[in-house]
Formats: structure tokens, C-alpha cells, sequence
């Protein structure tokens, strides 16, 4: 844990020094520093699920790196940068509407994101998984149009009534019961 903790600090101030220096590039340093505030929070060690944990340097790596390729091609940096804004907005919208909420599924659209960016602006680090917009949208399916849907409630399951009819006068068998038997059995 002590090992993660460091790798994932040294790479935060790398991250956060290099957002410092960059020049001439408001929108992406901005982003990149939202990024930064949502990743390393106070207490991001205990709040962040351990699986996502192993990740984080890869993560802020990837804010280095793109803050370095944004000299090399500003309009690729911004055109990935639309494409990704409104997924995001989705999402924090989502969370804001469930009052921080968070269940298993946004979990999952949360970190989805997450190497969304890895894939939009650092290729090179790869991700462990394939992802781009598409997969994110089915992957949101589940949401609902807006994403803020709740769910649809359970359907109530309807009870089925049967009525047997028993009357054992068979000819040959024990005598009739003073009266019919009524069985009602559900399902």
C-alpha cells in the first residue's frame, strides 16, 4: 500500500507541476486540473475503491502526457476534449441528481471515463480494458435516456389463483366425503 501511495504521489506532483508550466493552453490545463481535484481528493486513499487505486498513477500519467503532446497537435487536444466533455457532464449531473449516491454501476461508468481519457489522449499507456464513446454509451444504456432516470421499479409479480375441485366418489374407492374439497393454490 506504502509503495502505491508513493508511485501515486510522485506522479500527482509530476502531474500538478506540469499543469503549472504549461503555457498558452487554458482549456486543456483547466480540464486537466479538474481531472487532478476529482482523482486526488482528501482522503483519496480510503474513498477510492482498491482496484481503481492500482490505476491512478497510469491516470495521472496520462495528464502528463497529453499536456506534452498539446503543442505537437492543439486542435486533435480540443477535438477529443468536445467529444469527451458531454459524457462527463452526464455522469456528475447523475451524481449530483442522486445527491452522491454512487452504486456499483456508476462506479464502473466513473472509472469507464476515466480511461476514456486514457485512450482520447495517451494511447501509449493503453487501457485494460477496450473503451471508446460507443462502448460508454451501451454501457450507459442502462441509465436511461438522460442517464438520470432511475430505473424503472420492479414489476409487482401478479398471483395466480387455481381452483381444484376434488370429490372422491369413484366407484370402487373409499366413500364420499360429506363435502367437495376446495384447494386454491397459488403461484
Amino acid at each position: 500500500m506504502a509503495r502505491l501511495a508513493s508511485a501515486i504521489l510522485t506522479e500527482y506532483a509530476v502531474a500538478a507541476r506540469k499543469i503549472k508550466d504549461t503555457k498558452n493552453a487554458p482549456e486543456a490545463t483547466a480540464d486537466a486540473s479538474q481531472q487532478l481535484a476529482r482523482l486526488v481528493p482528501k482522503r483519496f486513499l480510503t474513498a477510492s475503491p482498491w482496484g481503481q487505486l492500482q490505476h491512478f498513477a497510469r491516470y495521472l500519467k496520462a495528464i502528463t502526457l497529453r499536456l506534452e503532446k498539446y503543442r505537437a497537435d492543439p486542435a486533435r487536444d480540443a477535438a477529443r476534449l468536445a467529444e469527451l466533455r458531454p459524457q462527463e457532464q452526464r455522469y456528475w449531473r447523475l451524481v449530483a441528481e442522486r445527491k452522491g449516491a454512487v452504486d456499483a454501476r456508476m462506479q464502473e461508468l466513473r472509472w469507464l471515463l476515466e480511461e476514456l481519457r486514457v485512450s482520447f489522449f495517451a494511447q501509449e499507456l493503453r487501457t485494460p480494458q477496450p473503451v471508446s464513446v460507443k462502448r460508454l454509451e451501451t454501457t450507459r444504456g442502462g441509465f436511461g435516456a438522460s442517464w438520470g432516470a432511475p430505473p424503472p421499479p420492479p414489476q409487482k409479480k401478479k398471483r395466480r389463483a387455481f381452483f381444484f375441485f376434488f370429490f372422491s366418489g369413484q366407484p370402487g374407492g373409499p366413500p364420499p366425503p360429506p363435502f367437495p374439497f376446495f384447494f386454491r393454490v397459488f403461484f
